[in-house]
């Protein structure tokens, strides 16, 4: 039996089928054939880490072993010799093999002398084999045999969190069952059980923290407990999970999205900045605000959101998702997640084109005509503006854009119509210089709208000195790469 000195993951580690957590449906199926006498030779037990897949075969073997029972059982006591051996892993007859560290054909070959001896102690000997698709090619092949006419007294079980690996005449020779992710409901009852066990005082929302965090591994969210238990004393709240973790309060990244709504570049910055200084790594920023991204569109999926839209929300997570990637390999992520922040706030809103179209009776018009929009008295300049509106007509012109740098530049950048006059304004002088080199695209585009218009002229939107240095080094570096992969 684990003693006072083991972690809290060995420690409440389930003994029986009773104590199992969140496998229900292959604790039922396990439990028919020990009570049917049904036991196959060999066993694929497959799914993420931390969900239950080694627990569940030793419990297993303690049914086909139990010294408490005439006979294999459904119900073994976990407290015979038997069990308690092989709780321990010291059971003569229930070998546990790491494949990652014993995944050559001379350790297959072992096993294949070992099976023809009978059991020394028990009904059946039963080989644990974890991590198995680490195997070699030439173990799988030497296993085969084996696997395909095993002696009556042996059965194998397969541990696995990566089944493709495996290959496909190993794995028609097994049964397979599919272990699935813990629900947080589950863990979260779990964790109140160990917390009550040990006299921890937790928050319920830091125990709701951690069952999300840990993804629907059991053995993960009870060690994050117990570290986050060591790490702030005798209580658990909420602030303590997310320090411990590095992680970010979604108030804070609330307020952080709303400021990159506004186009607030300069309040979004000030939020990194106070986020970065206070410990948190540019790589856990990019993971907590991709996963407050995702809640946020969950929420505004299932109804329970509406003061943003799902489009915003995947320009959004796009522009994550670049970041992360970014950010994982540079030498300086602050300067990346910076631009990325920055790039965000200066976005246009996303719309559908149909939409805009409609809106503006912009339709197909037939070749070698144009299409004319309806005459209407020309209202003021300042009225103009605020009609006819910037992100709409960007993304509407970057539609008939056929260079894909052009039209992404234009899509971002800020498009209104004054006059007789198309004016575009970039983000920074080298997107300028840019579009300037093909403007011949863009007159093509606004053609092909049949915009009331004479002249294009492009020009960089005001901002702070700096942020323009920033933003004119990177999509430099962004513009030669698009210009090298495009057509």
């Amino acid at each position: 039996m684990p003693d006072k000195m083991s972690s809290l993951a060995v420690k409440y580690r389930p003994r029986t089928f009773e104590e199992h957590v969140g496998q229900e449906p292959i604790v039922k199926a396990l439990r028919n054939a020990l009570r049917l006498k049904r036991i196959s030779s060999a066993y694929l037990f497959a799914g993420p880490r931390g969900v239950g897949k080694t627990t569940t075969a030793r419990i297993f073997a303690k049914g086909l072993n139990c010294e408490a029972s005439d006979d294999i059982t459904d119900r073994p006591c976990g407290e015979c010799r038997a069990c308690r051996d092989i709780e321990m892993g010291r059971h003569p007859d229930v070998i546990e093999i790491d494949a990652a560290s014993n995944r050559g054909i001379d350790e297959i070959r072992a096993i294949r002398e070992s099976v023809k001896y009978l059991p020394s102690r028990g009904r059946k000997k039963v080989y644990i084999i974890d991590e198995a698709h680490m195997l070699t090619m030439e173990a799988f092949n030497a296993l085969l045999k084996t696997l395909e006419e095993p002696p009556e007294h042996v059965v194998f079980i397969l541990a696995t969190t990566d089944p493709h690996r495996i290959p496909p005449t190993i794995l028609s020779r097994l049964q397979k069952y599919e272990f699935r992710p813990i629900s947080p409901f589950d863990i979260i009852r779990r964790l109140q059980f160990i917390a009550r066990q040990e006299g921890i005082e937790v928050e319920d929302r830091a125990l709701h923290e951690i069952a999300r965090r840990s993804e629907g591994s059991l053995r993960d969210a009870i060690s994050m407990l117990e570290q986050v238990w060591v790490f702030s004393g005798n209580s658990v709240t909420y602030e303590d999970v997310l320090k411990f973790v590095g992680g970010i309060d979604p108030d804070v990244l609330g307020r952080l999205i709303t400021h990159i709504r506004k186009g607030e570049s300069f309040e979004a910055l000030a939020i990194l900045d106070e986020l970065l200084t206070r410990g948190v790594s540019p790589q856990d920023f990019v993971r907590e605000l991709g996963n407050y991204l995702n809640d946020l569109l969950r929420a505004v999926l299932e109804g329970r959101r509406s003061d943003i839209t799902r489009e915003h929300i995947l320009m959004y997570m796009n522009n994550v998702l670049k970041m992360e990637e970014v950010v994982r390999w540079s030498q300086t992520p602050r300067l990346w997640v910076e631009y990325y922040i920055t790039r965000m706030s200066l976005l246009p809103s996303t719309v559908d084109l149909t939409e805009i179209a409609r809106k503006y009776n912009l339709t197909h018009a037939p070749p070698g005509k144009e299409r004319k929009m309806p005459r209407q008295p020309s209202p003021p300049v300042e009225e103009r503006k605020e009609e006819r509106r910037e992100d709409d007509l960007a993304i509407l012109l970057a539609s008939r854009i056929r260079k894909a740098p052009v039209a992404g530049t234009v899509r971002e950048s800020r498009v209104l119509v004054e006059g007789k006059k198309l004016i575009i304004k970039t983000r920074s002088e080298a997107l300028r210089k840019f579009l300037e080199e093909e403007k011949e695209e863009l007159i093509s585009a606004y053609k092909e709208l049949a915009l009331p218009v004479e002249e294009v002229v492009i020009e960089v939107q005001k901002s702070h000195p700096g942020l323009l240095r920033l933003i004119d080094e990177l999509e430099l570096r962004e513009l030669g790469r698009g210009e090298a992969g495009g057509d």
